[in-house]
């Protein structure tokens, strides 16, 4: 199946980027549920009032997604880049239907976290994603 982010919203996009700073500089990680290795990395940058309380539409593409190369789950990672400060590796665990999976990505010390969710390969076209911050819907 195609895996695409088709839409995002922020319920209050300054939790993570302050008007005074201007557009968000939004990145998503994408891993593997199978083994945690990245398959995705894309840059999103949209207007402040496009995602602040709204549905910024942007139907894109991320890969081509089968169970036998990924797993039945891949975890999305979002992060709010500033790209100031010392260069991190931060490391998580996501577990989805009793399989936990390690993932491991490099970031600036100054970049926000927006939040990281797993996302199983039979969830519904209509569920909505939530990290607290932000949502976002999935196409295939």
């Amino acid at each position: 199946d195609r895996e695409c982010v088709n839409n995002i919203n922020f319920s209050d996009l300054n939790a993570v980027e302050p008007w005074t700073k201007g557009k968000p500089e939004i990145r998503l990680h994408v891993f593997a549920g199978s083994g945690g290795g990245q398959i995705y990395s894309g840059f999103f940058h949209p207007t402040r009032s496009s995602v602040n309380n709204a549905w910024k539409t942007y139907d894109r593409q991320m890969f081509f997604w089968t169970a036998s190369n990924y797993g039945n789950f891949i975890i999305m990672k979002w992060i709010e880049e500033d790209n100031t400060g010392s260069t991190l590796t931060v490391t998580e665990q996501y577990t989805y239907e009793n399989t936990t999976t390690t993932v491991s990505w490099t970031q600036k010390e100054d970049d926000d976290e927006i939040g990281g969710v797993a996302v199983g390969q039979t969830d519904p076209l209509s569920s909505v994603y939530d990290t607290g911050i932000m949502k976002w819907h999935e196409k295939n």
